[in-house]
């Protein structure tokens, strides 16, 4: 892959995790606490904590996953 592909797709997933891990952690805080009861710093701290776990796990599984579904697209 180039280097302009690599920080492309690096990019992608960063960006793309940011998201995920926004809409997850701010899904998930008002379900458990209710609309009333949000609290925008524990919601912060656990969208950054989300973010901090996310992003590394992306980067070490998406290789593994574009090979494997790969191969089961080719047959």
């Amino acid at each position: 892959m180039k280097t302009k592909e690599k920080k492309i797709t690096l990019i992608t997933m960063l960006f793309m995790v940011l998201i995920m891990t926004f809409i997850v952690t701010l899904t998930n805080n008002v379900i458990m606490n209710g609309i009333n009861n949000f609290v925008f710093i524990k919601w912060l701290k656990s969208w950054i904590l989300s973010f901090v776990i996310g992003y590394p796990v992306v980067i070490i599984i998406m290789p593994f996953l574009k090979r494997n579904v790969s191969k089961f697209i080719e047959g």
